[in-house]
């Protein structure tokens, strides 16, 4: 169970640390604009 709760930690720090990259917000406009065609 502890486990869990580690992974899950982990994996919000590292899309936190996606959503501030700009890189990651460059990739979800492309592919916005790819959706949108």
């Amino acid at each position: 169970m502890t486990y869990i709760c580690l992974l899950c930690l982990h994996l919000s720090n590292v899309l936190m640390i996606l959503i501030m990259s700009p890189e990651f917000h460059a990739i979800v406009y492309f592919v916005r604009i790819l959706v949108e065609f």
